[in-house]
Protein backbone atom coordinates (compact mmCIF):
# COMPACT_ATOMS: atom_id res chain seq x y z
CA UNK A 1 0.00 0.00 0.00
CA UNK A 2 1.22 3.51 -0.67
CA UNK A 3 0.89 6.47 1.69
CA UNK A 4 -2.61 7.26 0.42
CA UNK A 5 -3.71 3.68 1.01
CA UNK A 6 -3.93 2.64 -2.65
CA UNK A 7 -2.16 -0.48 -3.82
CA UNK A 8 0.80 0.06 -6.14
CA UNK A 9 0.82 -3.56 -7.32
CA UNK A 10 -0.50 -4.56 -10.77
CA UNK A 11 -4.25 -5.30 -10.65
CA UNK A 12 -3.79 -8.99 -11.51
CA UNK A 13 -1.45 -9.61 -8.53
CA UNK A 14 -3.13 -10.75 -5.30
CA UNK A 15 -1.06 -10.63 -2.16
CA UNK A 16 -1.93 -12.39 1.05
CA UNK A 17 -0.88 -11.38 4.56
CA UNK A 18 1.24 -14.54 4.78
CA UNK A 19 3.08 -13.57 1.57
CA UNK A 20 3.84 -10.11 2.98
CA UNK A 21 5.09 -11.67 6.20
CA UNK A 22 7.21 -14.06 4.15
CA UNK A 23 8.77 -11.13 2.25
CA UNK A 24 9.57 -9.33 5.50
CA UNK A 25 11.12 -12.48 6.94
CA UNK A 26 13.17 -12.98 3.78
CA UNK A 27 14.44 -9.39 4.00
CA UNK A 28 15.39 -9.81 7.66
CA UNK A 29 17.23 -13.05 6.85
CA UNK A 30 19.00 -11.38 3.92
CA UNK A 31 20.13 -8.39 6.00
CA UNK A 32 21.36 -10.62 8.79
CA UNK A 33 24.29 -11.59 6.57
CA UNK A 34 25.35 -7.94 6.21
CA UNK A 35 24.40 -6.45 9.56
CA UNK A 36 27.82 -6.90 11.14
CA UNK A 37 29.42 -4.82 8.35
CA UNK A 38 27.47 -1.68 9.32
CA UNK A 39 29.63 -0.83 12.32
CA UNK A 40 30.55 -2.03 15.79
CA UNK A 41 27.58 -0.50 17.61
CA UNK A 42 24.17 -2.18 17.62
CA UNK A 43 22.52 1.20 16.90
CA UNK A 44 24.57 1.62 13.71
CA UNK A 45 23.76 -1.92 12.57
CA UNK A 46 20.05 -1.40 13.19
CA UNK A 47 20.10 1.93 11.32
CA UNK A 48 21.79 0.33 8.30
CA UNK A 49 19.14 -2.37 8.04
CA UNK A 50 16.35 0.19 8.49
CA UNK A 51 17.82 2.39 5.75
CA UNK A 52 17.69 -0.49 3.28
CA UNK A 53 14.11 -1.28 4.32
CA UNK A 54 13.31 2.40 3.71
CA UNK A 55 14.80 2.20 0.20
CA UNK A 56 12.54 -0.77 -0.56
CA UNK A 57 9.45 0.81 1.08
CA UNK A 58 6.77 2.36 -1.09
CA UNK A 59 7.36 6.00 -0.16
CA UNK A 60 7.72 8.85 -2.68
CA UNK A 61 11.10 10.05 -1.42
CA UNK A 62 13.85 7.70 -0.19
CA UNK A 63 15.93 10.27 1.72
CA UNK A 64 16.77 10.36 5.44
CA UNK A 65 13.72 12.23 6.73
CA UNK A 66 10.97 10.07 5.13
CA UNK A 67 12.83 6.89 6.11
CA UNK A 68 13.19 8.19 9.67
CA UNK A 69 9.41 8.80 9.81
CA UNK A 70 8.77 5.11 9.07
CA UNK A 71 10.78 4.00 12.07
CA UNK A 72 9.96 6.90 14.40
CA UNK A 73 13.59 7.99 14.65
CA UNK A 74 15.48 11.26 14.29
CA UNK A 75 16.56 11.82 10.68
CA UNK A 76 20.07 12.67 11.91
CA UNK A 77 20.61 8.98 12.74
CA UNK A 78 20.27 8.09 9.07
CA UNK A 79 22.15 11.17 7.85
CA UNK A 80 25.12 10.30 10.03
CA UNK A 81 25.02 6.62 9.09
CA UNK A 82 25.16 7.40 5.37
CA UNK A 83 27.16 10.62 5.41
CA UNK A 84 29.90 10.12 7.98
CA UNK A 85 30.03 6.63 9.54
CA UNK A 86 33.23 4.84 8.56
CA UNK A 87 31.90 1.38 7.74
CA UNK A 88 33.69 -0.16 4.74
CA UNK A 89 31.82 -0.22 1.41
CA UNK A 90 34.18 -2.78 -0.12
CA UNK A 91 33.46 -5.27 2.68
CA UNK A 92 29.72 -5.08 2.01
CA UNK A 93 30.17 -5.22 -1.76
CA UNK A 94 32.46 -8.26 -1.61
CA UNK A 95 29.87 -10.11 0.43
CA UNK A 96 27.11 -8.98 -1.96
CA UNK A 97 29.18 -10.23 -4.90
CA UNK A 98 29.17 -13.72 -3.39
CA UNK A 99 25.39 -13.51 -3.02
CA UNK A 100 25.06 -12.47 -6.67
CA UNK A 101 27.42 -15.24 -7.74
CA UNK A 102 25.05 -17.82 -6.24
CA UNK A 103 21.97 -16.12 -7.70
CA UNK A 104 22.99 -15.04 -11.18
CA UNK A 105 26.18 -16.71 -12.35
CA UNK A 106 25.92 -18.39 -15.76
CA UNK A 107 28.45 -19.21 -18.51
CA UNK A 108 26.60 -16.79 -20.80
CA UNK A 109 26.75 -13.95 -18.29
CA UNK A 110 27.98 -10.53 -19.40
CA UNK A 111 29.65 -7.65 -17.56
CA UNK A 112 28.34 -4.23 -18.63
CA UNK A 113 30.01 -0.88 -17.89
CA UNK A 114 28.04 2.34 -18.03
CA UNK A 115 28.26 5.85 -16.58
CA UNK A 116 25.17 7.44 -15.03
CA UNK A 117 24.64 11.08 -14.16
CA UNK A 118 22.90 12.64 -11.16
CA UNK A 119 21.72 16.26 -11.72
CA UNK A 120 22.58 18.67 -8.89
CA UNK A 121 21.49 22.24 -8.10
CA UNK A 122 24.53 23.55 -6.23
CA UNK A 123 28.27 23.14 -6.61
CA UNK A 124 29.26 21.81 -3.18
CA UNK A 125 28.57 18.07 -3.62
CA UNK A 126 31.69 16.02 -4.29
CA UNK A 127 32.59 15.78 -7.97
CA UNK A 128 29.82 18.06 -9.22
CA UNK A 129 30.48 20.22 -12.30
CA UNK A 130 28.97 21.10 -15.65
CA UNK A 131 29.47 17.96 -17.71
CA UNK A 132 27.48 15.64 -19.95
CA UNK A 133 24.32 14.61 -18.11
CA UNK A 134 22.73 11.60 -19.79
CA UNK A 135 19.66 11.89 -17.55
CA UNK A 136 18.86 15.23 -19.20
CA UNK A 137 20.51 14.69 -22.58
CA UNK A 138 22.66 17.80 -22.33
CA UNK A 139 25.63 19.35 -20.54
CA UNK A 140 24.48 20.36 -17.08
CA UNK A 141 25.47 20.55 -13.42
CA UNK A 142 25.75 16.95 -12.20
CA UNK A 143 27.76 14.19 -10.61
CA UNK A 144 28.72 11.15 -12.71
CA UNK A 145 29.17 7.66 -11.39
CA UNK A 146 30.79 4.72 -13.18
CA UNK A 147 28.85 1.47 -12.74
CA UNK A 148 29.25 -2.17 -13.65
CA UNK A 149 26.34 -4.61 -13.79
CA UNK A 150 26.16 -8.34 -14.36
CA UNK A 151 23.47 -9.86 -16.57
CA UNK A 152 22.74 -13.49 -17.35
CA UNK A 153 19.73 -15.59 -18.31
CA UNK A 154 19.07 -15.77 -14.54
CA UNK A 155 18.72 -12.01 -13.93
CA UNK A 156 20.70 -8.80 -13.59
CA UNK A 157 22.02 -6.44 -10.91
CA UNK A 158 24.50 -3.59 -10.45
CA UNK A 159 27.59 -5.01 -8.75
CA UNK A 160 29.91 -2.02 -8.25
CA UNK A 161 30.02 1.78 -8.50
CA UNK A 162 32.55 4.59 -8.14
CA UNK A 163 32.12 8.32 -8.39
CA UNK A 164 34.02 10.06 -11.18
CA UNK A 165 36.15 12.84 -9.67
CA UNK A 166 36.86 15.53 -12.31
CA UNK A 167 40.44 16.72 -12.63
CA UNK A 168 39.73 20.18 -11.24
CA UNK A 169 38.26 18.54 -8.13
CA UNK A 170 41.19 16.15 -7.77
CA UNK A 171 43.64 19.08 -7.81
CA UNK A 172 41.68 21.36 -5.46
CA UNK A 173 42.80 20.77 -1.86
CA UNK A 174 40.02 22.93 -0.39
CA UNK A 175 37.26 21.04 -2.20
CA UNK A 176 38.82 17.70 -1.34
CA UNK A 177 39.00 18.64 2.34
CA UNK A 178 35.44 19.97 2.39
CA UNK A 179 34.01 16.75 0.93
CA UNK A 180 36.41 14.38 2.71
CA UNK A 181 37.92 12.88 -0.45
CA UNK A 182 40.48 10.25 0.69
CA UNK A 183 44.15 11.10 -0.05
CA UNK A 184 44.62 8.02 -2.25
CA UNK A 185 41.82 9.06 -4.62
CA UNK A 186 43.40 10.80 -7.61
CA UNK A 187 42.04 11.83 -10.99
CA UNK A 188 41.29 8.90 -13.27
CA UNK A 189 39.55 8.83 -16.60
CA UNK A 190 36.27 6.94 -16.63
CA UNK A 191 37.74 4.00 -18.57
CA UNK A 192 40.51 3.73 -15.97
CA UNK A 193 37.87 3.56 -13.22
CA UNK A 194 36.13 0.83 -15.25
CA UNK A 195 39.36 -1.20 -15.31
CA UNK A 196 39.68 -0.90 -11.51
CA UNK A 197 36.13 -2.17 -11.07
CA UNK A 198 36.73 -4.96 -13.59
CA UNK A 199 39.73 -6.17 -11.62
CA UNK A 200 37.52 -6.57 -8.54
CA UNK A 201 34.83 -8.70 -10.21
CA UNK A 202 36.20 -10.41 -13.35
CA UNK A 203 37.39 -13.50 -11.49
CA UNK A 204 34.34 -13.57 -9.20
CA UNK A 205 31.61 -13.76 -11.85
CA UNK A 206 31.84 -16.11 -14.84
CA UNK A 207 31.21 -14.13 -18.02
CA UNK A 208 31.54 -14.68 -21.74
CA UNK A 209 31.95 -11.07 -22.86
CA UNK A 210 32.27 -7.46 -21.69
CA UNK A 211 30.07 -4.67 -22.99
CA UNK A 212 30.01 -0.92 -22.44
CA UNK A 213 28.50 2.26 -23.81
CA UNK A 214 30.25 4.34 -26.46
CA UNK A 215 32.04 6.56 -23.91
CA UNK A 216 34.13 3.51 -23.01
CA UNK A 217 33.98 1.83 -26.42
CA UNK A 218 35.54 4.70 -28.34
CA UNK A 219 38.60 4.55 -26.07
CA UNK A 220 41.27 2.46 -27.79
CA UNK A 221 43.31 2.12 -24.58
CA UNK A 222 40.33 0.50 -22.87
CA UNK A 223 39.87 -1.95 -25.75
CA UNK A 224 43.59 -2.77 -25.78
CA UNK A 225 43.54 -3.45 -22.05
CA UNK A 226 40.63 -5.88 -22.40
CA UNK A 227 42.44 -7.74 -25.19
CA UNK A 228 45.64 -7.97 -23.13
CA UNK A 229 43.60 -9.48 -20.30
CA UNK A 230 42.13 -12.06 -22.72
CA UNK A 231 38.62 -10.66 -22.33
CA UNK A 232 36.14 -10.84 -25.18
CA UNK A 233 34.42 -7.52 -25.75
CA UNK A 234 31.62 -5.99 -27.78
CA UNK A 235 31.54 -2.27 -27.08
CA UNK A 236 29.24 0.43 -28.40
CA UNK A 237 31.08 3.01 -30.53
CA UNK A 238 30.16 6.36 -32.12
CA UNK A 239 28.92 6.18 -35.69
CA UNK A 240 31.73 8.50 -36.84
CA UNK A 241 34.72 6.57 -35.42
CA UNK A 242 37.47 6.29 -38.04
CA UNK A 243 38.00 2.74 -39.33
CA UNK A 244 39.57 0.97 -42.31
CA UNK A 245 37.68 -1.99 -43.70
CA UNK A 246 38.80 -5.28 -45.19
CA UNK A 247 37.25 -6.50 -48.41
CA UNK A 248 38.00 -10.19 -48.40
CA UNK A 249 41.70 -10.42 -47.52
CA UNK A 250 42.52 -6.96 -48.87
CA UNK A 251 42.46 -3.79 -46.82
CA UNK A 252 40.73 -0.81 -48.38
CA UNK A 253 43.24 2.03 -47.70
CA UNK A 254 40.72 4.88 -47.60
CA UNK A 255 39.36 5.55 -44.09
CA UNK A 256 35.62 5.45 -43.51
CA UNK A 257 33.16 5.43 -40.61
CA UNK A 258 30.78 2.73 -39.34
CA UNK A 259 27.78 4.76 -40.45
CA UNK A 260 29.12 5.32 -43.97
CA UNK A 261 30.11 1.67 -44.38
CA UNK A 262 26.65 0.50 -43.29
CA UNK A 263 24.89 2.93 -45.64
CA UNK A 264 26.98 1.74 -48.58
CA UNK A 265 26.53 -1.98 -47.84
CA UNK A 266 24.45 -4.07 -50.22
CA UNK A 267 20.95 -4.91 -48.91
CA UNK A 268 21.88 -8.60 -49.09
CA UNK A 269 24.67 -8.01 -46.54
CA UNK A 270 22.09 -7.59 -43.77
CA UNK A 271 21.23 -10.88 -42.06
CA UNK A 272 17.94 -11.30 -40.20
CA UNK A 273 17.63 -12.98 -36.80
CA UNK A 274 14.93 -13.80 -34.27
CA UNK A 275 17.09 -13.18 -31.22
CA UNK A 276 14.83 -14.01 -28.29
CA UNK A 277 11.27 -14.44 -27.13
CA UNK A 278 9.94 -11.87 -24.69
CA UNK A 279 6.58 -11.12 -23.09
CA UNK A 280 6.38 -8.30 -25.63
CA UNK A 281 7.00 -10.60 -28.58
CA UNK A 282 9.98 -11.75 -30.60
CA UNK A 283 12.98 -9.42 -30.88
CA UNK A 284 13.80 -9.11 -34.57
CA UNK A 285 17.23 -7.80 -35.50
CA UNK A 286 19.17 -7.30 -38.71
CA UNK A 287 22.93 -7.33 -38.50
CA UNK A 288 26.21 -7.50 -40.36
CA UNK A 289 29.88 -7.63 -39.47
CA UNK A 290 33.25 -7.12 -41.12
CA UNK A 291 36.94 -7.11 -40.25
CA UNK A 292 38.44 -3.66 -39.70
CA UNK A 293 41.53 -2.00 -38.32
CA UNK A 294 41.63 1.02 -36.02
CA UNK A 295 44.59 3.27 -35.32
CA UNK A 296 46.33 3.60 -31.98
CA UNK A 297 47.86 6.88 -30.81
CA UNK A 298 51.34 5.52 -31.60
CA UNK A 299 50.18 4.93 -35.22
CA UNK A 300 50.14 1.13 -34.88
CA UNK A 301 46.98 -0.73 -35.81
CA UNK A 302 44.65 -3.08 -34.00
CA UNK A 303 42.57 -5.76 -35.74
CA UNK A 304 38.90 -5.65 -34.72
CA UNK A 305 35.44 -6.64 -35.90
CA UNK A 306 32.81 -4.03 -36.72
CA UNK A 307 29.30 -5.20 -35.82
CA UNK A 308 26.20 -3.28 -36.92
CA UNK A 309 22.70 -4.02 -35.72
CA UNK A 310 19.31 -2.64 -36.68
CA UNK A 311 16.16 -3.26 -34.67
CA UNK A 312 13.29 -4.05 -37.01
CA UNK A 313 10.56 -2.49 -34.86
CA UNK A 314 12.24 0.91 -34.54
CA UNK A 315 14.79 1.03 -37.35
CA UNK A 316 17.41 2.15 -34.81
CA UNK A 317 20.97 1.36 -35.93
CA UNK A 318 23.85 0.86 -33.50
CA UNK A 319 27.54 0.19 -34.02
CA UNK A 320 29.98 -1.85 -31.99
CA UNK A 321 33.53 -3.19 -32.03
CA UNK A 322 34.52 -6.70 -30.98
CA UNK A 323 38.12 -7.76 -30.56
CA UNK A 324 39.64 -9.98 -33.23
CA UNK A 325 40.10 -12.86 -30.75
CA UNK A 326 36.31 -13.04 -30.39
CA UNK A 327 35.31 -15.86 -32.76
CA UNK A 328 31.58 -15.68 -32.04
CA UNK A 329 29.08 -15.86 -34.88
CA UNK A 330 27.03 -12.82 -35.84
CA UNK A 331 23.97 -14.39 -34.21
CA UNK A 332 25.81 -14.93 -30.94
CA UNK A 333 27.22 -11.38 -30.96
CA UNK A 334 23.74 -9.97 -31.50
CA UNK A 335 22.36 -12.19 -28.74
CA UNK A 336 25.01 -10.91 -26.36
CA UNK A 337 24.42 -7.34 -27.48
CA UNK A 338 20.70 -7.68 -26.79
CA UNK A 339 21.56 -7.97 -23.08
CA UNK A 340 23.16 -4.53 -23.18
CA UNK A 341 19.81 -2.93 -22.27
CA UNK A 342 19.73 -4.62 -18.87
CA UNK A 343 22.02 -2.01 -17.32
CA UNK A 344 19.47 0.66 -18.25
CA UNK A 345 16.78 -1.45 -16.59
CA UNK A 346 18.95 -1.64 -13.47
CA UNK A 347 19.30 2.15 -13.42
CA UNK A 348 15.56 2.52 -13.93
CA UNK A 349 14.86 0.18 -11.00
CA UNK A 350 17.44 1.95 -8.87
CA UNK A 351 16.22 5.47 -9.57
CA UNK A 352 12.47 4.80 -9.87
CA UNK A 353 12.00 2.23 -7.10
CA UNK A 354 14.98 2.39 -4.74
CA UNK A 355 15.90 6.06 -4.43
CA UNK A 356 19.31 5.73 -6.06
CA UNK A 357 19.19 9.44 -6.89
CA UNK A 358 17.43 10.60 -3.69
CA UNK A 359 20.56 10.97 -1.60
CA UNK A 360 21.22 14.23 0.28
CA UNK A 361 24.91 13.81 1.03
CA UNK A 362 27.86 15.86 -0.22
CA UNK A 363 30.84 13.80 0.89
CA UNK A 364 32.81 11.10 -0.91
CA UNK A 365 31.97 8.47 1.69
CA UNK A 366 28.29 9.51 1.71
CA UNK A 367 27.89 9.00 -2.03
CA UNK A 368 29.51 5.57 -1.92
CA UNK A 369 27.62 4.49 1.22
CA UNK A 370 24.30 5.36 -0.44
CA UNK A 371 25.19 3.49 -3.64
CA UNK A 372 26.26 0.43 -1.66
CA UNK A 373 22.97 0.35 0.23
CA UNK A 374 20.98 0.88 -2.98
CA UNK A 375 22.80 -2.00 -4.70
CA UNK A 376 22.15 -4.19 -1.68
CA UNK A 377 18.41 -3.39 -1.85
CA UNK A 378 18.46 -4.20 -5.58
CA UNK A 379 20.25 -7.48 -4.88
CA UNK A 380 17.52 -8.52 -2.44
CA UNK A 381 14.69 -7.68 -4.85
CA UNK A 382 16.40 -9.59 -7.66
CA UNK A 383 16.75 -12.57 -5.34
CA UNK A 384 13.01 -12.44 -4.60
CA UNK A 385 12.19 -12.14 -8.28
CA UNK A 386 14.30 -15.20 -9.09
CA UNK A 387 12.51 -17.19 -6.40
CA UNK A 388 9.17 -16.16 -8.00
CA UNK A 389 7.70 -16.23 -4.54
CA UNK A 390 5.89 -13.82 -2.26
CA UNK A 391 4.31 -11.21 -4.55
CA UNK A 392 4.73 -13.18 -7.78
CA UNK A 393 3.34 -16.65 -8.33
CA UNK A 394 4.20 -18.71 -11.45
CA UNK A 395 0.91 -17.70 -13.07
CA UNK A 396 1.73 -14.00 -12.92
CA UNK A 397 3.65 -12.23 -15.64
CA UNK A 398 7.43 -12.22 -15.13
CA UNK A 399 9.54 -10.57 -17.83
CA UNK A 400 12.14 -13.00 -19.16
CA UNK A 401 13.32 -10.61 -21.84
CA UNK A 402 16.89 -11.65 -21.10
CA UNK A 403 16.31 -15.22 -22.17
CA UNK A 404 17.54 -16.26 -25.60
CA UNK A 405 14.88 -17.58 -27.91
Amino acid sequence: MNRRGASSLPPDVRVSISQIRGLIEDLDDFLLGFKSDFGQRSESRETGCQYIKGLIANIPRKSAEPIAEIFGKDRKCFQRFVGTYQWIDDDVRRKMLQELKTMLEHPDGVLIFDPSAFPKQGNHSVGVKRQWCGAEGKTDNCQVGCFVSYASPNGSCIVDAQLYLPEEWAKNDDKRRECHVPPDIQFKKKWEIAIEMLDKCRFQLIHSIIMADSEFGRCGDFRDHLSRENENYLLDIPKNLEIRVYKGNFLIPAPTTPEKWALEARPSAWKKFDIRNTNRGVLLLEGMMTRVITRREDNTWREEILVVKKEKSTGEVKYGLANERNKSSLRRLLQDWSRRHTVEECFQRGKSDLGMDHYEVRSWVGWHHHMTLTMLAMCFLEKEKIKKSNFFSPSNSIDHSMDDG
